[in-house]
């Protein structure tokens, strides 16, 4: 498979995740669920800011976590872009500092890092907010911005976390197809946490559903719309009719 392969359980005080994902190179598999159902929990663990209890993760061959074999690679070297749900931008640091930052701890040089980081503006056409600091920026600006440092570092996969949750309808509705765009042209495997139907149907092939800490339905996304495994999942599918 060479992609993204978890088996992972995680014990929260009043709260167990237990989920397995496979994701192939090129590919999105959406996570879809309620709030409090364990999706950001989950990016949080393939992520390496929490390590499961217990739990595998394998990227591209390459163990990440292993309890049983006590391997756990830190975040910084997992080689992983994350869009966290509050984008995360370092709030003292320009546009291009911020996408900078990203390419030099891919590449552990400053020089490679800044030019690096000069193709991801331009890709995303934020030459004229360069120089912005974050507070200066609307909710799509920033949200392009932080999809820019995650693509600049290089990584194998890319885990977003609700990146859109914070954008009007309208401004969501550009994001998705921008969105959509640089995920066809990344060859690594993504995971996309949203609880929004369109989200999933504009960006993701497959989806699992999570409820309570387990997935309730893992299927295609026209397969979730012809036979909702659980009631959350139909009215999901309702709602997006």
């Amino acid at each position: 498979m060479n992609g993204l392969e978890a088996r992972l359980t995680l014990e929260r005080p009043g709260f167990r995740l237990e989920l397995a994902v496979e994701v192939a190179r090129g590919e999105t598999v959406a996570l879809l669920g309620p709030n409090g159902a364990g999706k950001s929990t989950a990016i949080a663990v393939l992520s390496g800011l929490l390590a499961p209890t217990p739990g595998r993760v394998v990227l591209g061959g390459r163990v990440l976590d292993d309890t049983a074999a006590r391997v756990h690679v830190d975040p910084a070297r997992r080689r992983v872009g994350v869009v966290f749900q509050d984008l995360q931008l370092f709030p003292h640091l320009s546009v291009r500092d911020n996408v900078a930052f990203a390419a030099w701890v891919g590449s552990r040089s400053r020089r490679r890092g800044r030019m690096r980081a000069q193709e991801w503006i331009e890709r995303f056409s934020l030459e004229a907010l360069a120089d912005a600091r974050p507070r200066e920026l609307s909710g799509g600006q920033a949200q392009r911005v932080a999809l820019a440092r995650a693509l600049a570092s290089e990584p194998d996969a890319l885990l977003l976390d609700e990146p859109m949750s914070a954008l009007d309808v309208e401004a969501r509705a550009d994001a998705r197809a921008e969105l959509a765009e640089h995920l066809r042209g990344f060859d690594g495997p993504t995971v996309l946490v949203t609880h929004d139907l369109a989200d999933a149907e504009a960006l993701a092939g497959r989806a699992l559903v999570l409820e309570g800490g387990r997935v309730t339905q893992a299927a295609t996304l026209a397969e979730l719309r012809a036979a909702p495994a659980t009631p959350y999942v139909a009215r999901l599918v309702g709602a997006g009719a």
